[in-house]
């Protein structure tokens, strides 16, 4: 335990409430109709893999997803089959990125102080997600941490 913790009684400081928001609503166009949110990477779907990586991160509270229509009820059971424990929030992306970003920051959580867009397709293999000086300092600040992956 440092000097500071000593004298301050070791608590960390709570950081703003953060979602994380995935924009998974796209058509796929250029995979020749094959969904890539469901393509497999290493035995797991894409999509199942940053879900995995956002619960992992404890800056982030809660996931909200914009989804197409008809993939809604197949993202639900991914978050199930693979046992993502954060909160999370699947909702109708609009016609465009733009659109399906702001159906998910609407549907965030209301005490949110911010949050972080992410795409669904573009995994870090090191997902660095923990409390550092930097983000306690922004926390104590009240600021969003962002997005962690």
């Amino acid at each position: 335990m440092g000097l500071l913790s000593k004298i301050f009684g070791g608590q960390k400081a709570p950081h703003p409430r953060c979602s994380a928001l995935v924009p998974a609503a796209g058509a796929s166009s250029r995979m020749g109709g094959q969904d890539k949110l469901f393509c497999y990477l290493n035995g797991v779907p894409v999509l199942a893999l940053t879900l995995q990586a956002l619960d992992r991160c404890e800056l982030i509270d809660e996931i909200v997803i914009a989804a197409r229509q008809e993939s809604i009820l197949k993202i639900g059971d991914l978050c199930r089959d693979y046992a993502i424990e954060k909160p999370v929030k699947i909702v109708e992306g609009g016609a465009n990125r733009v659109q399906s970003v702001m159906n998910a920051a609407l549907s965030a959580a209301p005490d949110a102080a911010g949050g972080g867009v992410g795409s669904a397709v573009r995994i870090r293999r090191n997902v660095h997600c923990r409390e550092t000086p930097r983000r306690r300092a922004r926390a104590e600040a009240g600021m969003p941490p962002g997005l962690c992956a």
